[in-house]
């Protein structure tokens, strides 16, 4: 741990990637090594300590890392998701009025749709605080890789709430991989299986705006721990939802193109 007079930064938000101690990068390990105190989503305290064992366990380097606190205090069932966002985001900037540099931990990458790096990213700016970023293997790294697919010629990344809700337009020239299912067109952090029905016969009705009934889509779920193989489901959209689905509640969809595209004959 460091000085506040000799930190380069006050606050650094710090991606884990998707498995763990096996994706958290020597740079972000760098960067916890100089703080005073990292707060960790996603996780129990008892997994945060769990985390803490493995990371000694691991790797030499990370002798220095400083105590991590769950955010597990912040998140209510019972509540908008937007407020515990807001409530995990207040304990951190708290934590910076007691002493810098402080670390908030997230699963992936802190850009990658998680909405407490964005509200730190611009209370910290108006106060003043000098913020670093340690990006990290993000979900949709592991499941380009799950899928043995590549991202050329290109692909559409949507939240699916935002995509239905949106009314977004879907170019089904392209792949599209939609995010964030097990919390689809809700603002709580759960919900009843009778809702999260309607909410997938929604997608569906939505999704056949764009493809036929029989395009294959598939559910991806990254694998959590070092060499866990992914959750992979391939069924027709016509086919989506029902009991099968709740075994693969949280998974993302991804879509492939329709048709292949073919370049403009005119480029050079």
């Amino acid at each position: 741990m460091t000085s506040d007079a000799d930190a380069e930064y006050d606050l650094v938000l710090i991606g884990m990637g998707i498995r763990g101690v096996a994706h958290l990068t020597l740079e972000a390990i760098g960067f916890l090594n100089r703080c005073r105190q990292g707060y960790v989503v996603g996780l129990s305290q008892e997994e945060v300590d769990g985390f803490v064992r493995m990371l000694h366990e691991t790797l030499a380097g990370a002798a220095n890392i400083p105590p991590l606190e769950s955010l597990g205090r912040a998140y209510q069932l019972d509540r908008n998701r937007a407020l515990n966002y807001r409530d995990a985001a207040r304990i951190i900037l708290d934590a910076l009025g007691r002493g810098v540099p402080v670390a908030y931990l997230t699963p992936g990458n802190p850009m990658i749709f998680d909405s407490v790096s964005q509200l730190l990213l611009e209370e910290a700016s108006l106060q003043g605080y000098r913020v670093r970023i340690a990006s990290g293997i993000s979900s949709l790294d592991t499941i380009l890789v799950d899928l043995q697919v590549e991202m050329a010629p290109g692909m559409q990344v949507y939240d699916a709430s935002w995509a239905v809700a949106g009314h977004a337009r879907l170019d089904t020239r392209f792949a599209c991989l939609l995010l964030q299912s097990s919390v689809l067109l809700t603002r709580w952090p759960t919900v009843d299986k009778p809702a999260r029905q309607m909410a997938i016969d929604t997608l569906k009705h939505y999704l056949l705006h764009f493809y036929p009934g029989d395009h294959q889509l598939a559910l991806v779920r990254s694998g959590y721990r070092w060499l866990d193989c992914a959750t992979i489901l391939w069924q027709p959209i016509d086919e989506l939802g029902g009991e099968l689905f709740e075994d693969y509640l949280g998974c993302s969809i991804w879509l492939p193109p329709l048709h292949q595209i073919e370049l403009n004959s005119a480029l050079p």
